[in-house]
């Protein structure tokens, strides 16, 4: 019985990895902005998400959320938003918080009022980048 000399458990085949990256050589449409996350790619998320502006549909589900259920429906508009596909069940609280806040920063506006967090200085030079 001869066994392949490149298999190994731990390691997907190259194969799939170059489907992965020869779809985002596709240009991102014009309509989607760059938003370069704090995490800077070390967990699941790249360094650059692309997002657009949300849609009817999810300003509605962003009004009806509750307590309850805000992280499932900040993770649903995140995955109608986001360019690349990923799954924003997989994003970390913060990345998607800086998703959102970027969202509307550049297309509802740069002042937040009755904001019931503090930030830091750290925060607004992310948004503003």
């Amino acid at each position: 019985m001869e066994v392949e000399k490149d298999y190994d458990v731990f390691v997907e085949k190259e194969t799939g990895k170059k489907e992965v990256n020869e779809g985002r050589k596709k240009k991102v449409p014009a309509d989607y902005l760059p938003v370069k996350l704090p995490t800077a790619g070390k967990l699941n998320a790249p360094y650059v998400l692309h997002v657009k502006d949300y849609s009817g549909e999810d300003a509605l589900s962003l009004s009806l959320m509750n307590e309850e259920n805000i992280l499932d429906t900040i993770t649903e508009v995140a995955d109608n938003v986001i360019y690349e596909g990923i799954d924003s069940d997989y994003l970390h609280e913060q990345e998607l918080e800086v998703i959102m806040l970027h969202i509307y920063y550049n297309y509802w506006g740069s002042v937040i009022t009755d904001y019931p967090y503090p930030y830091t200085e750290d925060e607004v030079k992310v948004l503003s980048e």
